[in-house]
């Protein structure tokens, strides 16, 4: 009720009181003037005077009744106000006491669920692989869940997560939306690694590189460590960078992001190389006083560099089986994620016996005094090669970490080049490491024909290895290679075109559009191919340019 409403009321009975005294006064007055007219006994006055006190009381009559209907109306009006303000009091004290009986209610459920959690905890913490454990922290679990709480959103997750189903991963990620949604940080950071692999969504690594830096700006040592080993080694379409790998590194407690900043000083990647501070990273006791990689000592150096700037050609037209037919013997480089700085190599042999007659070449490889047979499938300057497996050293810096990984080899492209009347193979080596889930570090191959009569002992430095081995970037990328579900085929373009990608069985008998032929323009290109019903085996990816054709090995699991 307005204050205002009432000062009005006040008025209005104070002006009809003062109108009501008011008449009396002038009732009395009125009635004397008409007694002493009487007494003159003149008639003409008196009539007068009578006439003047009919229409003053009559004025005062229509004023006192005006009055009292204004006020009839205001206190009908403020009756109405006072049921409304009383109204709204009651509706407002029963709005309080439900919200206080529900936050009564919600602040149970949590005491609950805090309840709930650490038995769940209890549980999981005896055996995880215990059947009647996981079961009975899934009890506890399940009513927190279903009201929303965040951290039970997260534990169940992560017991879907670990049964590695396709289903029970779809179920996880529903999950950890959820709890990402509301704050968790963990979650944001397991999120971020279903997005990484493809696992209960699609793969994709813009989101996962979104929700691991929403996490890592939360203080999340794990997400920070995630968004640097991306970076680190240049995942997908993620372009491989050591100074943002750095950044993010130097921002996480996590112990292998310590480690990789470690490896970064002592080889100075993205950062001035600092033994010391290597040693201190990586927990090692290298001497600061030696260079960190040394050249081989070589012959003729500026020599073979002169040679390779004018003197290298490479065939650029189509490498027949024949032409591979011999024996090639050189190294096997092991290059850092850039591509640029060989970190390692070990002795490769390849031997080659081409049956004309039947137009097959029977391939031996020897790695590290290792010889096997290689069965592979030869597509233009392309090999696949068919369930091979090799083990290759791994430069390790911590007694937890392997010194040698099982490989799967993918696939190589080769080329044939000229050096100083020396024939040499060269390829890049396309690798998967099946303990780590993730593609093998850049690896390539330098090879020189064996010839009848060796005419020179002379060992190619580092420097002229890098240089011979060294190939135009793949004018596609595929990512993840091998991939069991989805894939991502990018490319980019110097010049406007037009452009038609396709993926194709080994056969060439089911050939599915994933652009059709129409123009684009300059920039990179990357498609999603949902590869879940595609048969397992062999398939070419192929991108017509102009009148150009580009293709690509790639391995369904």
């Amino acid at each position: 009720m307005k204050i205002t409403r009432i000062i009005v009321l006040i008025a209005l009975c104070t002006s009809a009181l003062n109108a009501q005294e008011k008449d009396v006064s002038q009732n009395l007055k009125l009635k004397k003037i008409l007694t002493d007219l009487k007494a003159e006994n003149n008639p003409k006055n008196f009539v007068k005077a009578l006439k003047d006190y009919e229409l003053l009381k009559k004025q005062a009559l229509e004023v006192k009744n005006k009055a009292l209907v204004e006020i009839k109306e205001e206190t009908v009006s403020i009756d109405e106000e006072l049921l409304d303000v009383e109204v709204k009091i009651e509706e407002s004290i029963e709005k309080a006491t439900i919200t206080n009986q529900d936050k009564e209610e919600e602040t149970q459920k949590e005491l609950d669920c805090v309840v709930n959690i650490e038995e769940a905890m209890y549980y999981l913490n005896l055996d995880k692989n215990n059947e009647k454990s996981l079961s009975k922290a899934v009890e506890y679990l399940t009513p927190c869940v279903e009201s929303g709480n965040a951290t039970a959103q997260l534990l169940m997750a992560r017991l879907y997560a670990i049964k590695k189903t396709e289903e029970d991963y779809i179920k996880a990620f529903q999950l950890l939306k959820k709890s990402a949604k509301q704050g968790n940080v963990s979650a944001m950071t397991d999120l971020g690694v279903l997005y990484k692999y493809g696992k209960g969504c699609k793969l994709n690594y813009n989101k996962a590189i979104k929700w691991f830096k929403k996490a890592a700006e939360k203080r999340n040592n794990k997400a920070a460590y995630s968004l640097g080993y991306m970076y680190l080694k240049g995942f997908g379409t993620v372009k491989q960078d050591y100074v943002k790998a750095i950044n993010w590194f130097e921002k996480s407690d996590y112990p292998m992001a310590k480690y990789w900043l470690g490896v970064c000083y002592y080889y100075g990647y993205g950062i001035d190389k600092n033994v010391v501070k290597a040693n201190e990273f990586l927990k090692t006791n290298f001497d600061r006083t030696k260079e960190v990689s040394q050249s081989s000592e070589i012959v003729n150096v500026e020599e073979i560099k002169q040679a390779l700037e004018k003197e290298e050609t490479s065939t650029l037209a189509k490498v027949t089986k024949k032409q591979l037919n011999g024996v090639w013997e050189g190294d096997l480089l092991f290059f850092d994620w850039s591509a640029t700085h060989i970190e390692n190599k070990i002795p490769f042999k390849i031997t080659a016996k081409y049956d004309a007659g039947s137009d097959v070449l029977h391939v031996t490889t020897t790695i590290a005094d290792k010889e096997q047979n290689v069965d592979f499938i030869k597509l233009d300057n392309s090999l696949y090669f068919n369930d091979v497996t090799v083990e290759l050293p791994h430069i390790s810096f911590s007694k937890n970490i392997p010194s040698v990984l099982e490989h799967q080899l993918l696939s190589s492209d080769v080329s044939i080049k000229q050096l100083n009347s020396e024939t040499y193979l060269t390829g890049s080596l396309e690798t998967y490491v099946n303990a780590w889930k993730e593609s093998g570090v850049p690896i390539r191959f330098v090879l020189k024909k064996k010839r009848g009569l060796e005419n020179s002992e002379e060992e190619l430095s580092e420097e002229a290895l890098a240089a011979l081995s060294k190939q135009e970037d793949s004018f596609i990328k595929l990512y993840p290679n091998p991939f069991e579900k989805d894939l991502i085929v990018s490319y980019s373009l110097e010049e406007p075109t037009n452009t038609k990608v396709t993926i194709t069985n080994i056969n060439g008998l089911q050939e599915r559009v994933i652009k059709p032929y129409t123009s684009q323009e300059v920039g990179s290109y990357q498609y999603y191919v949902e590869g879940r019903n595609l048969p397992k085996g062999v398939y070419v990816v192929t991108i017509l340019s102009g009148e150009e054709r580009n293709t690509r090995i790639i391995i369904k699991k």
